[in-house]
């Protein structure tokens, strides 16, 4: 909806996946939210993505803060990967 809103003004948008982890808590677990490779967590990106080519914005930003397994380099190429499959 806010891609479709400011059409005219977006020409680079930034990707950032999330899912949900287990904090271990021994009874009472809703885990938390964590960034996560493109491709891995909670957002579907094929919808996003056609909206993305329908509009031809010009640059696409992966965002990554953080790895969890402590391997951001190896982590960007999952996403880059992932991305590359589904534009």
């Amino acid at each position: 909806t806010l891609i479709d809103k400011y059409s005219d003004r977006i020409n680079t948008i930034h990707l950032k996946d999330m899912k949900i982890v287990s904090t271990g808590e021994k009874f009472f677990d809703l885990g938390k939210q964590v960034i996560c490779p493109l491709g891995e967590g909670n957002i579907d990106f094929k919808p996003v993505v056609e909206k993305i080519k329908k509009l031809k914005i010009d640059w696409i930003i992966i965002e990554q803060d953080y790895s969890l397994n402590g391997d951001i380099n190896g982590d960007y190429k999952k996403s880059l990967k992932f991305l590359k499959k589904i534009v």
